[in-house]
């Protein structure tokens, strides 16, 4: 499954599920420290997070609303959910226009004739609340190959000074190209999406998340699987498909600003830790809500 899709058919499998199985309570495990998952966090698939103005905004999956938070924030919590047509499924940025794909039902034809499928709506804000729909719509498709392109290719390049780190907008591999002509194989299965603090790069693989430190020359060090000074190798055990790093904190040191991730692992769903994540100097990584 490539990058590139990886929203919509997160967003698929969400509805499909959800249309046939009950609702369960989770139990969650704890995260490094011996620090209780906070349950009250965001839960939910979320395809994006994306900064827009003074505020970061996530889609998580089947709420019906958008979550939008103050960029410059350095504590948990302070998530406001915002009205939108429709159910959400992915926010994007486009030069000064904020996007936004919405999902609706309709009869599905050929292999999926008797099912509901998702439809997808397109819509643009100019002041990040209220929206207005383009007149674009999108049938589900297998791969998604008709949904805009603006939707799959987001955090797939950082830049740090005078370096740019980048992976393919399709996950493909699992290699860093460095434009100083190095590259960093991670060595974690495929690489989702890539951040970076003022000294190191910060991916979201297949196998959790990983640090690496940035040498004089732009280059990369050795990962770690301890990110700004916490150990995240039993809290984030699989799928991590979002790091973000705010872009006002990515002059400082790793540890010392905000850290978002999306947590997705693979298996059983009684026993996963699924949700937004957020590091925050002096708390560690915990729910944000």
């Amino acid at each position: 499954m490539k990058k590139a899709f990886y929203i919509i058919y997160i967003a698929f499998t969400m509805f499909m599920i959800s249309g046939l199985t009950a609702c369960h309570d989770s139990i969650f495990e704890s995260i490094e420290n011996e620090i209780a998952l906070d349950e009250s966090g965001i839960r939910g698939s979320m395809g994006s997070i994306v900064e827009y103005g003074e505020y970061l905004y996530i889609t998580p999956m089947n709420k019906g609303v958008i979550y939008r938070k103050s960029a410059s924030a350095t504590t948990k919590g302070g998530w406001q959910s915002i009205s939108a047509p429709k159910t959400p499924v992915a926010v994007s940025l486009d030069g000064s226009t904020l996007y936004m794909l919405a999902v609706d039902w309709e009869e599905g034809t050929g292999d999926w004739e008797g099912y509901n499928v998702p439809k997808y709506f397109e819509y643009t804000s100019t002041n990040g609340t209220d929206w207005s729909y383009t007149g674009s719509s999108y049938s589900y498709t297998s791969d998604a190959s008709d949904v805009p392109s603006r939707y799959k290719n987001q955090c797939c390049s950082i830049t740090v000074g005078s370096y740019t780190y980048s992976i393919p907008s399709s996950y493909s591999t699992d290699t860093i190209t460095v434009s100083n002509g190095t590259t960093k194989d991670v060595d974690e299965g495929y690489i989702y999406a890539i951040t970076a603090t003022g000294n190191s790069v910060i991916v979201g693989t297949e196998q959790g998340i990983f640090s690496m430190p940035i040498q004089s020359d732009g280059s990369l060090g050795d990962k770690t699987s301890t990110v700004a000074g916490h150990d995240t190798s039993s809290t984030f055990t699989s799928d991590v498909p979002i790091v973000y790093v705010p872009e006002a904190f990515r002059n400082v040191n790793e540890g010392d600003g905000p850290i978002y991730a999306y947590n997705s692992p693979v298996g059983s769903s009684g026993t996963t830790n699924e949700g937004l994540m957020a590091y925050f100097p002096g708390s560690g990584w915990n729910r944000d809500k």
